[in-house]
């Protein structure tokens, strides 16, 4: 199991290097990526948009969150966060609205300790925090809590250390939630990734569940990706149940979540993006190898589920499209 765990601890490094390949090219801007990763690598144009799209979808919907709940207590919790600078960047913009935001990153403790150490050797980064007042932080760096901000150490394979962790950092059911997984849950049994998923639909009064992943990994194609993730040891605990957007929807219809929508990312480039962002990025680099690009996409999936406490409210917070 340690094995397992220092290679899923090892794909937040990878993943932070090809972030950092797409803001040093112009594809998106985060002033504090590299203050987590001092390593860099050019990657090629079909991973830098990739992962511009991926942060755009993300981002479009922690702001539509944001500005649908103005003024209100709301969290944001972020499973398998790995290196994420969002809360650095939002307060640093001094965005109006991210005030009364509670933002919980939870993850693997090797991942935690390490972020942890490096928040508190960094003055400006600590300010950040200590806006909303001192924060706590473990023995060892093992986690750090605030009022705004906490990281705290769990393996999402273990629900009682989640609801421990949950706890602590005092997370309230009844504020509206916003759920985000990185791909994070392909790396879990099912029955782990579903357990948590079914606890907030179950136990909040509005729930926002977002998700990123791989799919298709049936096909050939999918079948190649498999064996570059054995390759470098990752094991893919979650890859056989829900292999489509049909079963996908299928997943969260059982889970419990009245709203549901799952795209592939092929579809939600060319029709839920902001499309002049998009314009300006396809000019930074040529690609060469569009159908490449559109089997790749194919073979990822952005999913929003909600479950929004007074049903009869207005809100433009169901759907994903921009």
């Amino acid at each position: 199991m340690e094995h397992a765990e220092n290679a899923v601890e090892d794909t937040n490094a990878e993943a932070l290097v090809a972030k950092l390949s797409a803001i040093h090219l112009g594809y998106f801007a985060d002033l504090y990526a590299d203050r987590f990763c001092k390593t860099t690598s050019k990657k090629e144009c079909i991973i830098n948009r990739g992962y511009w799209a991926r942060v755009e979808a993300i981002r479009m919907i922690i702001e539509r969150f944001l500005n649908t709940y103005p003024g209100q207590h709301k969290q944001i919790i972020s499973l398998g966060a790995g290196y994420d600078t969002f809360y650095f960047n939002q307060k640093a913009a001094k965005k109006p609205n991210f005030e009364n935001v509670k933002y919980v990153e939870m993850d693997l403790p090797g991942v935690i300790k390490r972020k942890v150490r490096l928040i508190s050797e960094q003055k400006d980064l600590m300010q950040l925090i200590e806006n909303e007042g001192k924060p706590e932080i473990g023995e060892n760096n093992t986690y750090l809590k605030s009022s705004s901000f906490s990281c705290v150490p769990v393996d999402l394979r273990k629900f009682d250390t989640f609801l421990k962790m949950s706890e602590l950092v005092g997370i309230d059911p009844k504020a509206p939630t916003l759920v985000f997984a990185e791909c994070v849950l392909i790396y879990l049994p099912t029955k782990n990734s579903n357990e948590i998923m079914k606890y907030f639909v179950d136990n909040f009064d509005t729930v926002y569940f977002m998700n990123w992943e791989m799919m298709k990994l049936k096909d050939s194609f999918g079948k190649v990706m498999i064996q570059n993730f054995e390759a470098r040891g990752y094991d893919l605990l979650g890859i056989n149940e829900y292999p489509d957007v049909s079963s996908l929807q299928n997943r969260f219809m059982d889970l419990g979540y009245p709203n549901i929508e799952v795209y592939d990312m092929l579809d939600v480039y060319n029709k839920h993006l902001n499309q002049d962002e998009r314009k300006r990025i396809e000019k930074i680099e040529w690609l060469d190898e569009l159908e490449e690009w559109w089997i790749l996409q194919k073979h990822y999936y952005f999913a929003l589920c909600s479950k929004i406490k007074d049903e009869g409210a207005e809100t433009p917070f169901v759907k994903i499209s921009y």
